[in-house]
């Protein structure tokens, strides 16, 4: 059987097709996105141990939620914190689905415009599929927590070394250390359980 869009696609976790260039929601499978990012590695692999795309996307979550926590007013806005939760967790699903994690000295020049571009496009697509429309509250939250966590990453995964990251904000005060694959997948899901056990989204 062929495929329904000619040959531009890739075969899934779960044997399906997708096409990485013409992603449609109704196509894509929750499994294969939390499968790939747990076998995809950060930094270019130049990390003494692996550390996945999958275990990032759930420390972002968790700080994520932290932040709002902390900053929540005396009305809980359910909707934006499923919001929030939701582009915390797979943020960098795209990475997972065929555009790999590309070390930012690369991915931010021009000559990788159509790059970012394309990968953008598969990112919105998995927008669509969860069903939630990140806002600018939920981005910036979000952003502040993918910060956080690369100061993190940088002090308990990375070799150490003398030379400067630039600006980054304080990390965690908790250390964090790499988790296997098989970890990363389950602690990815159980977040997304938890995810869908809030409403609708998803």
């Amino acid at each position: 059987m062929k495929p329904p869009r000619g040959n531009n696609w890739i075969q899934t976790f779960t044997g399906k097709y997708h096409y990485p260039l013409d992603a449609r929601p109704e196509e894509l499978d929750i499994r294969d996105i939390i499968h790939g990012c747990s076998l995809e590695n950060r930094y270019a692999g130049q990390t003494p141990l692996a550390v996945s795309v999958a275990q990032h996307q759930c420390h972002v979550f968790d700080t994520a939620l932290a932040l709002f926590g902390a900053r929540m007013t005396q009305v809980l806005d359910l909707d934006l914190m499923r919001i929030v939760g939701y582009e915390a967790l797979f943020h960098d699903a795209h990475e997972g689905m065929g555009f790999r994690d590309m070390p930012a000295p690369i991915k931010r020049l021009p000559e990788f415009e159509i790059y970012r571009k394309l990968s953008d496009g598969l990112q919105q697509v998995v927008w669509e599929f969860l069903g939630i429309d990140p806002t600018p509250e939920s981005s910036d939250l979000v952003h502040e927590a993918d910060m956080i966590l690369l100061a993190t990453e940088k002090r308990d995964l990375c070799s150490p070394s003398d030379y400067d990251w630039g600006p980054l904000p304080d990390p965690l005060p908790v250390t964090i250390s790499p988790w296997s694959a098989k970890k990363s997948e389950r602690e990815m899901f159980r977040r997304y359980k938890l995810l869908r056990s809030w409403g609708v989204y998803g």
